[in-house]
């Protein structure tokens, strides 16, 4: 028989480890050691897996329909109705790719959220722009805005920018303004730009299509024409790359396509400050055809469109 003090003891852990308090005590007084005790453990937890790390996704490259306009000789000026257009050429212009619409919201939404994370820099948003209906063409964009966002369209795309800063470097970004307002435009480079008043309005008018089946002229220009264009007749005027100085020498860029007494008028082109931001105002992009046709602007002697200078605009405040 065991001493009692080791049979006390076994009583005691007896009860600490879970076991009755009256066997304990009967136990320590015969000397008997407990039955033995079984311990339910908890089961151990397989360690998680480590879940593969997610690759980032890489940015879509948005989707731009284009249509194209050939090489060719072209009729550019005020001239309307049946005619022969290919008669009366006098602008001569290599092959580019247009935008078949002006840019909608939701192009421009996309490009810019992706330039803005790329380095790239805008004026304030237009407080007051409607957003709501991601189809409908973008308005109150400055040239300012629509040249450095071609250079993010086109950087984006993997193609090259064609507003450049005086050292030849790509510029990304309209604030402060001196810089896009002084930029050298590259139209033989690969990447986006807006159109030359020529190149426009032979888009516009449906180029080559258009002269063969005979709606070159047509007043109001069909929508689409003839190349697919649609946005011909609105609803917004249209930015462009001719330019011209006035007074202070700082540059005012055209924008056709404006409503003049009610009506779209195809020649009526009126210079704006490249900061106007205006409600009625959109734009539309090219580029080269491809990487052995240079797409020098359209060139030549074309009538002159009608040039207005209305004060309104001589200082267009941006939206709120």
């Amino acid at each position: 028989m065991r001493p009692f003090a080791s049979v006390l003891l076994v009583a005691l852990l007896h009860v600490a480890t879970g076991g009755s308090v009256a066997w304990a005590k009967e136990a320590a007084a015969v000397g008997q050691n407990p039955p033995p005790i079984t311990v339910k453990q908890k089961p151990r937890l397989k360690a998680a897996k480590p879940k593969p790390a997610l690759a980032k996704p890489e940015t879509p490259e948005p989707r731009v329909v284009e249509d194209t306009v050939p090489a060719g000789r072209y009729y550019v000026g005020r001239a309307s109705g049946m005619r022969d257009y290919r008669a009366l050429f006098n602008a001569d212009t290599a092959g580019y790719r247009v935008m078949r619409g002006e840019v909608r919201a939701r192009l421009f939404d996309e490009v810019t959220v992706w330039a803005i994370l790329h380095g790239y820099q805008f004026e304030p948003p237009c407080g007051a722009c409607d957003r709501s209906d991601p189809a409908k063409p973008v308005s109150h964009v400055s040239w300012r805005d629509a040249a450095v966002w071609a250079n993010a369209l086109s950087e984006m795309q993997g193609l090259d920018a064609v507003y450049r800063s005086q050292d030849g470097k790509p510029i990304r970004s309209s604030v402060p303004p001196e810089g896009i307002d002084r930029a050298v435009i590259e139209p033989t480079l690969t990447g986006y730009r807006l159109p030359t008043i020529p190149e426009w309005q032979i888009a516009i008018r449906g180029a080559d299509k258009a002269l063969t089946d005979g709606t070159y002229g047509a007043l109001p220009v069909p929508t689409p024409n003839a190349l697919g264009l649609i946005d011909t007749s609105g609803p917004l005027a249209e930015w462009t790359s001719s330019s011209m100085a006035i007074g202070d020498d700082k540059p005012r860029y055209f924008v056709c396509n404006e409503t003049v007494d009610g009506v779209v008028s195809l020649n009526t082109c009126t210079a704006h400050e490249t900061g106007a931001a205006d409600q009625s105002i959109g734009f539309r992009l090219i580029r080269r055809l491809d990487d052995k046709t240079p797409a020098a602007p359209a060139a030549g002697r074309p009538e002159k469109p009608v040039v207005t200078l209305p004060s309104r605009l001589s200082k267009t405040p941006r939206a709120p």
